[in-house]
């Protein structure tokens, strides 16, 4: 059939149509998320920033469908109430005899969800005949506010021992508990973030006898040593501190996450000052109002300190940590044995959710002063590497960064000016400059058919006097033709996390797991 000068006009939108769908799915390739963290699932009823990067895994309700954890990496999961069938969940971890294995579980309940002074998690890892090489649990404890609290179990070489020696399948297992009473115990299920880490065993004898710590920690340093810093909202988003005071601002029912490098041969001792509240004269009184934790790299508890609240400043503090030394693992103090490798401390700040109807909706201002004494020293020489590669060291990158106030990020580096940062912002100058040119070669392209087809339209056209009016079907000029502009295009390329509410942890239980 043969073809009117009007049929060309589709196949033209068409084909140009598919050059600009073309570049703007080039464009959308190379400047889109690593591919990690776009298969990371959306939680929304969480208030924890989960770490970016983290995988999803689903704990299985047995051991014999249990998943395989990757060292190094962390992962995202979910755990249901005490007593039903999703409240324990199983997860596979291949141990051998050169690697200490660590497994963090933070569980983080939904805001505004009912939680009682005993109710939280226990973690174990256990051997195939059910034997737990260690246990430990982190609950609510006196505050009774939802939040994230978060408990680590390991499994230590130690050949001079007959538990968990044995190279072969393991179990990090979590449990829901609950204490019962209070102001109740919350059902419904809660998000899960696992971190799992291993650290080689040495290469020669290992040291003696801890450190003395005998001598006084340093004072606290004055307040605003440093000017402000904003706590991050979990573990993998958590704000680098170095000595000094830092400023900040916490609002009733939020958690506040920071991190200090601290390497061998260092100890550090961390506060937390909470402002006075305008109009406190008719405020309440929160006994269990402001809870500091400290944890160690691989996310075990250290120790915490508690303080109440009733509108007048308030600080707690726990006490000056250990120095930190490898032979302090061997302690039957378990506070000091948690202080046993080098690398970012975590510092988690929590206000109660009860200091809203008592006191005030806030914020109300914290300071946070940090001191550390000591000087850095070599560590123990590792017969391997770690997973995550820098979980055990303080470099000096480490603490540019925690000058800088660097977000953790995966791989170690920092959030904000981190190398991985750097490549994404590369990649999207790349890819701006690649579509600029896709697009350009499109429009030209697009101009010259225009062009050639307004020569044989005027070409087969019949010739007749029309008096200087134009040929009727001629195009009226040059330009793009009129189906230009009226694609419409979209799509919206962004997607939102929910950052706010969570908390620290008060150590009801204690150190049980170190």
């Amino acid at each position: 059939m043969k073809r009117g000068p009007g049929t060309a006009r589709p196949r033209l939108t068409r084909t140009a149509s598919s050059l600009v769908a073309l570049a703007l799915g080039a464009a959308a390739t190379g400047t889109g998320p690593a591919t990690a963290d776009a298969a990371s699932p959306s939680f929304p009823s969480s208030s924890y920033a989960f770490a970016r990067g983290a995988k999803a895994v689903e704990g299985a309700q047995s051991s014999s469908g249990a998943k395989r954890l990757t060292p190094g990496e962390t992962y995202r999961g979910t755990l249901g109430a005490a007593g039903d069938a999703g409240g324990t969940r199983y997860y596979r971890v291949d141990l051998d005899a050169k690697d200490n294995a660590y497994v963090s579980f933070t569980a983080v309940p939904p805001p505004g969800a009912a939680v009682s002074y005993g109710d939280g998690i226990k973690v174990h890892i256990q051997d195939r005949d059910g034997n737990d090489c260690s246990t430990a649990d982190a609950v609510f404890g006196a505050t009774e506010s939802p939040r994230p609290i978060s408990a680590a179990a390991q499994r230590p070489v130690d050949p001079g021992s007959g538990n968990c020696q044995t190279p072969g399948a393991y179990y990090a297992v979590v449990e829901r508990v609950s204490g019962g009473g209070g102001s109740g115990s919350g059902g419904g299920t809660w998000d899960l973030e696992l971190h799992y880490a291993t650290e080689p065993v040495l290469k020669g004898d290992p040291p003696g006898a801890p450190p003395d710590d005998s001598t006084p920690a340093s004072p606290a340093p004055p307040h605003g040593g440093h000017g402000e810093r904003r706590g991050g909202a979990g573990f993998g988003s958590a704000r680098g501190l170095t000595e000094g005071g830092w400023q900040d601002h916490i609002s009733p029912g939020q958690t506040l996450f920071y991190r200090v490098p601290v390497n061998w041969g260092r100890r550090m001792s961390v506060g937390a000052e909470l402002g006075s509240a305008p109009g406190a004269d008719d405020a309440g009184y929160v006994a269990s109002a402001l809870v500091v934790s400290v944890y160690n790299p691989v996310r075990g508890l250290v120790d915490d300190a508690v303080a109440p609240y009733s509108g007048s400043q308030r600080t707690a503090a726990p006490k000056p940590l250990p120095t930190v030394a490898y032979a302090n693992r061997f302690s039957s103090d378990a506070r000091l044995a948690s202080v046993r490798f080098a690398g970012w401390y975590y510092v988690v700040v929590n206000l109660a959710s009860d200091v809203r109807d008592r006191v005030g909706d806030g914020p109300f201002g914290l300071t946070l002063d940090v001191t550390l004494d000591g000087s850095s020293q070599e560590g123990p020489g590792y017969a391997g590497t770690p997973a995550p590669a820098d979980e055990f060291t303080v470099t000096s990158a480490d603490e540019r960064e925690a000058r800088a106030g660097g977000a953790k990020a995966p791989g170690g580096t920092a959030a904000g000016g981190s190398p991985r940062d750097a490549r994404s912002m590369r990649l999207l100058a790349a890819g701006a400059f690649g579509l600029g040119v896709l697009l350009m070669a499109t429009l030209g392209l697009w101009t010259l058919l225009a062009r050639r087809r307004a020569r044989r339209l005027a070409a087969a056209a019949p010739a007749a006097d029309t008096g200087g009016q134009p040929v009727a079907g001629a195009p009226g000029g040059y330009g793009y033709p009129p189906a230009y502009g009226s694609q419409e295009g979209g799509g919206d390329g962004h997607t939102s996390g929910v950052y706010g509410a969570g908390g620290g942890q008060e150590g009801q239980g204690g150190y049980r797991g170190w």
